[in-house]
């Protein structure tokens, strides 16, 4: 389904991949006498003192649920079989009770390290609604207006080429600007990056049209460096990973470091050989000398399921609001200009949060976020459904697959 791919843009560093791919080793189909590991904590009795949701729920609904896609679980193990994707974990969760929550394959295939119910993703573009809530909780707190001016808050963005970019076209991706210019590029920080953006200017006019990039979320983490006087990053953690109880949750290299053995590698397909090949592990550095806000979140399943809870509560989780039930409403509103694009999905998106499908009779409508490197996470507000399936794996087709079988779900 195209609402999953939609990030075609690999960064420099990783070029070079595609034309060494010969003679880097990869995994492929995995032969029929190689065990795949499978966890699946779905029927477990024991639930953490940390947890937020409830494993081993025995009501029938969940029961029902658990007989007609555990299936699924079954089908990820085929494509890690026949070399599609490296590993994946998926989680299914009504209300706060875990349907299935299930790791198949490896987090690192040459080491024959398995991929364990909550291993660590890089979950690249979905930061980016962790962008969009800080902004909101912002507004929220009178601290700056949806609708003003980027310029306000940017010296560079004071001359005639940005001067018209408002917060409101950042978060709706309607700024004009395309992927493509120095960002995050060779730059230092993110203030650096920016005020050279915000000379260049967008590549299109704005509020012309619906264009997704990268580019609009770094505007927005400077402007959150700005307002709140911390840095993007720090924000996020301070605001929204704390109160959340995201203990997995991180963008630090320190906490990298910290939590070193619990983190995936990620690998490639190269479209040559349709060979799967590492590119990245957790001994390796992180590509951007800083945070970029259009990614660098490392996260797992029931963390962003949490994340994603309290969007569908209005704002609220347990008795604390992160957001308001108004700021909420708007942001999952689709735009007119995302309505009118024939790319990415038929509504695009709202304040940084994938909207995809049409609002119905008042109801929120089926919203989420997908990462670059093989990560998709979203709600079905109608059936209280959050579901999660992430994968290490950049330019797998199984998203589409994985959608095939829940489609009935949102249909």
């Amino acid at each position: 389904m195209s609402h999953f791919r939609r990030e075609s843009f690999l960064f420099k560093k990783l070029v070079s991949y595609l034309l060494i791919g010969f003679f880097l080793s990869g995994c492929q189909k995995v032969p029929s006498d190689v065990e795949i590991p499978v966890f699946d904590h779905s029927s477990s009795e024991v639930k953490a003192s940390h947890h937020f949701f409830e494993y081993g729920a025995q009501e029938k609904e969940i029961i029902d649920l658990q007989k007609e896609y555990n299936h699924i679980t079954q089908k990820i193990k085929g494509w890690v079989r026949w070399g599609e994707i490296v590993g994946a974990e998926w989680l299914m969760i009504k209300g706060r009770k875990v349907i299935i929550h299930a790791s198949i394959g490896w987090k690192d295939f040459e080491e024959e390290a398995p991929l364990t119910p909550n291993t660590i993703f890089r979950i690249r573009s979905m930061t980016k609604p962790f962008i969009g809530t800080a902004i909101l909780m912002l507004a929220d707190k009178k601290k700056l207006e949806i609708n003003d001016p980027v310029s306000k808050y940017i010296k560079n963005f004071q001359n005639p080429k940005t001067e018209k970019i408002n917060i409101y076209h950042l978060l709706t991706h309607t700024s004009g600007f395309e992927d493509g210019l120095p960002f995050p590029g060779r730059f230092q920080s993110l203030k650096a990056s920016i005020d050279t953006i915000g000379k260049i200017g967008p590549q299109n006019p704005v509020n012309t049209s619906y264009i997704y990039s990268d580019i609009n979320s770094g505007i927005l983490g400077q402007i959150i460096s700005v307002v709140s006087g911390q840095l993007p990053e720090d924000f996020i953690r301070e605001k929204i990973i704390v109160p959340l109880k995201l203990e997995n949750t991180f963008s630090d290299t320190l906490t990298m470091h910290q939590k070193r053995a619990d983190i995936s590698s990620a690998y490639m397909k190269i479209p040559i050989t349709k060979e799967n090949h590492k590119y990245w592990d957790n001994d390796s550095t992180l590509e951007y000398k800083y945070f970029r806000c259009s990614g660098g979140l490392f996260s797992t399943p029931i963390d962003y399921a949490r994340f994603l809870k309290m969007w569908s509560d209005n704002g609220k989780t347990d008795s604390l609001y992160i957001l308001s039930p108004e700021s909420i409403q708007k942001a999952l509103e689709p735009t007119p200009l995302s309505i009118k694009s024939e790319k990415l999905n038929s509504y695009g998106y709202g304040m940084q949060m994938q909207i995809l499908t049409k609002p119905i009779n008042g109801q929120k409508p089926v919203f989420g976020h997908s990462g670059s490197d093989g990560t998709v996470a979203f709600v079905i507000p109608e059936k209280d459904l959050i579901i999660c399936y992430f994968t290490q794996t950049r330019g797998n087709q199984t998203m589409q697959k994985f959608y095939n079988e829940i489609k009935s779900l949102i249909e």
